[in-house]
């Protein structure tokens, strides 16, 4: 999603203050739609398939897309007569999954992924797949907006070449969602990119009975929602004071009373980073106050990742 991953906004939604916000595409609806998803694709596959939530955020359309030329599966379906309003794009452990499993593969074992070239059997059994997944996007903004907020009308056009995902200008933002997938008993992994313009996710949220669709600026209703669901997220952090190589001969001789040798310098400095994403947030050192054990910050923390979470947490536009 960028040059540093650490530029998607939450990491994992979870274990947050409630989110109060009304708006469309907001935490609790991408939840309700990870479970559709992964029911819906339970049926298309026939076999048992889990979709969760990796990360979602902000980011600008031109850092998002492939490069131009480069070879790709995706696809844009229409939502709200929107032409092009969501892109979708597999990785390739996806891609060879979803197809082999729809081509008899046995989803009790795990197969090793191979390349395939374009074909049009392929962009069949893909159309489904993303047609399963829009299916679902549109019921869960039934679900959690209203009725009617989301009409979609079965338009997917496959493409193979990054330039034909371009929906909005290059500058323009737009949510960007990465879903993780498994596959069948032997949960064979592989993960989807959702990428919705902000001006298809105010058109969508403004679409219920009684909705006016808003502008997709950052002073609109969608990026005040956004904002708040942000600054209430909790995120786990991790301070790690050290870790340690051993051999599996030295670990098999471990027992009550072992002690474990560390240089001096061991646990002078601790790392700041988030549990499930591995960014370094910080760095510091250990010390003292008021009694309390603490970690003094001995450098400026990780601009690439702040900043991205005070454009949506401090701006007041």
């Amino acid at each position: 999603m960028s040059d540093a991953s650490a530029s998607i906004l939450p990491r994992k939604i979870g274990n947050r203050a409630p989110n109060r916000a009304k708006s469309g595409f907001s935490p609790d609806m991408l939840r309700v739609f990870c479970d559709r998803a992964g029911d819906a694709l339970g049926v298309v596959l026939d076999t048992r398939t889990r979709i969760t939530l990796e990360s979602v955020g902000l980011e600008p359309l031109s850092d998002v897309l492939p490069e131009e030329g480069s070879e790709i599966c995706g696809a844009l379906a229409d939502l709200n007569g929107i032409k092009g309003a969501v892109t979708v794009l597999p990785d390739k452990a996806a891609l060879f999954h979803l197809v082999d499993i729809m081509l008899g593969g046995d989803a009790l074992e795990d197969e090793p992924i191979l390349e395939r070239p374009p074909s049009s059997l392929n962009d069949r059994f893909f159309e489904i797949v993303v047609d399963a997944l829009i299916k679902a996007l549109a019921s869960a903004c039934e679900t959690t907006i209203g009725p009617g907020s989301c009409l979609y009308d079965g338009r997917i056009k496959v493409v193979h070449d990054g330039a034909e995902l371009i929906t909005a200008p290059a500058d323009s933002d737009l949510l960007a969602v990465e879903l993780s997938m498994t596959f069948g008993v032997s949960e064979r992994r592989g993960k989807f990119s959702m990428l919705v313009p902000l001006t298809t996710i105010d058109a969508i949220s403004g679409a219920g009975p009684g909705g006016v669709a808003q502008p997709a600026f950052e002073s609109g209703p969608w990026f005040d929602h956004m904002k708040t669901s942000v600054s209430l997220m909790e995120l786990e952090t991790l301070a790690l004071l050290h870790s340690e190589r051993m051999s599996l001969a030295a670990l098999s001789r471990l027992d009550v009373g072992s002690v474990i040798t560390l240089n001096r310098e061991a646990v002078s400095t601790v790392q700041i980073a988030l549990e499930n994403g591995g960014d370094i947030i910080a760095s510091g050192e250990l010390g003292v106050s008021s009694g309390r054990r603490v970690i003094c910050l001995d450098d400026a923390p990780n601009e690439s990742f702040l900043a991205p979470l005070r454009k949506l947490v401090e701006s007041d536009d």
